[in-house]
């Protein structure tokens, strides 16, 4: 389901066929980082860069697309230095939709 390039960015190799397919994708990529690399804090620019390798080319903007998700990701930071993270039921969330994949 995930696949990490030589950068350490991870992707999906397939999206989510959900009606938040974007939100849904980059929620996975949060669960992804924690799983895979037990990294708790991942950087917009390593969720951007992920969700274009996955195939979503046009994504400049990711608070706009979690807004609906606050109560599953925190956010810190300005700018570039930007950064998300999952709550306790963004972690529940992301497994499930994990499952959910095949996972």
């Amino acid at each position: 389901m995930f696949k990490e390039d030589r950068n350490g960015v991870i992707s999906l190799r397939t999206l989510p066929k959900t009606e938040e397919r974007n939100a849904d994708a980059l929620l996975l990529l949060l669960w992804g980082y924690l799983v895979r690399k037990e990294q708790v804090e991942v950087t917009a620019r390593d969720l951007i860069a992920g969700m274009r390798q996955s195939g979503v080319p046009n994504l400049t903007r990711i608070d706009d697309i979690l807004e609906k998700y606050d109560m599953f990701v925190t956010s810190g930071g300005v700018r570039r230095g930007k950064w998300y993270s999952l709550t306790n039921p963004g972690i529940e969330c992301g497994e499930g939709l994990a499952k959910e994949m095949g996972l």
